[in-house]
């Protein structure tokens, strides 16, 4: 087989791998009452059909983000980081990061879900990390993201071989970070 159409092949397969990742997250995510919003997208926005901008045709991220009835001015998401096309350099292995952003406006329970999609472009800024703050100044200084605060980790992709180590690794650790910070019972 051509060279080409393996490379082709392996990164369709890799894919389809993200995929089943974020699946199941949507699942078990989904058992502590923070589900998928309708029309939510899973691949990031830096993408193009356009033959010009070659350099996006393929994704950079995938993602996706969940929401509570209890808690709708939080977004919180598990999402993989493939590349940084604007600092290359920055990124020197693919993410699985999981964390929350916290909108200011806890009256309006149609926060856009894009939201998520503006933010998550600075978080490749803080590379393989235990629990980081995020201060919406690192976000961008546009009033519009509306973020008040937020929280994000980060582990390594290749680390995560299985559902139990999703679980364990990064659903758990973020599920855990939600009910500390907007108890259930509220």
């Amino acid at each position: 087989m051509n060279e080409h159409i393996e490379a082709f092949q392996g990164i369709r397969k890799f894919l389809v791998n993200v995929g089943k990742l974020l699946q199941s997250s949507n699942t078990q995510m989904g058992k502590h009452g923070w589900i998928v919003p309708p029309r939510s997208s899973a691949v990031g926005s830096e993408t193009s059909h356009a033959v010009d901008c070659p350099q996006l045709w393929l994704p950079t991220d995938a993602f996706q983000f969940y929401r509570s009835e209890k808690h709708f001015n939080v977004l919180a998401f598990v999402s993989v980081l493939f590349d940084d096309i604007r600092q290359p350099e920055k990124l020197e292995e693919p993410l699985v990061r999981a964390g929350y952003f916290v909108f200011k406006n806890s009256e309006n329970r149609d926060v856009p879900n894009y939201d998520y999609g503006w933010c998550r472009v600075s978080l490749y800024e803080l590379g393989v990390a235990p629990w980081n703050d995020i201060a919406p100044k690192i976000l961008d200084p546009r009033e519009y993201y509306n973020v008040a605060a937020g929280r994000i980790f980060s582990k390594p992709l290749l680390e995560i071989t299985s559902d139990d180590q999703l679980l364990n690794d990064v659903v758990t650790p973020l599920l855990d970070e939600l009910r500390k910070n907007f108890p259930p019972e509220i």
